[in-house]
């Protein structure tokens, strides 16, 4: 079974997180779109993605819903311990590369040829792609209408 291992500054594991339950599938995906969508919204940057309150709650309500490897009833409710870890940050919630073609100001293409998503969408089997496709479409209806949620 993948796993995420989050690490100490000094590269040590502080603990390992399990994929979510089937039960807590769905709602994992739609945090993560909502996550990716302001990553959009901040043109792929982590550091205002974290600066924002609402994104960051939602990466703790999404990295809670991952079961601990050695303590399965457990989780990890702690990702202030790593809030300036900005490469880690990125590994799990973000893409480490993402093409993209703007038209107008606004995204409109993904060039998937080099990216490659986020440990949480891995370990999970999320299709990567279709997180952030589905992530850019929230993020333009968010533009259109301040409170919509994703389906």
């Amino acid at each position: 079974m993948d796993t995420i291992k989050i690490t100490s500054s000094v590269g040590e594991t502080i603990i390992e997180l399990m994929p979510t339950p089937r039960k807590n599938l769905a709602e994992l995906e739609r945090l993560l779109i909502k996550i990716q969508a302001t990553w959009l919204r901040c043109k792929f940057s982590v550091g205002k993605v974290c600066a924002d309150d609402a994104a960051w709650e939602q990466m703790k309500q999404a990295i809670a819903l991952l079961p601990i490897k050695d303590c399965p009833d457990g989780t990890w409710t702690k990702l202030d311990e790593i809030s300036s870890d900005y490469a880690q940050i990125e590994r799990i919630f973000f893409a480490k590369k993402c093409n993209v073609m703007e038209e107008n100001g606004t995204i409109k293409i993904f060039d998937f040829t080099e990216f490659v998503g986020s440990e949480i969408c891995w370990i999970h089997r999320f299709n990567c792609d279709e997180i952030l496709t589905q992530s850019s479409q929230f993020n333009t209806a968010m533009v259109e209408s301040d409170n919509v949620e994703p389906k």
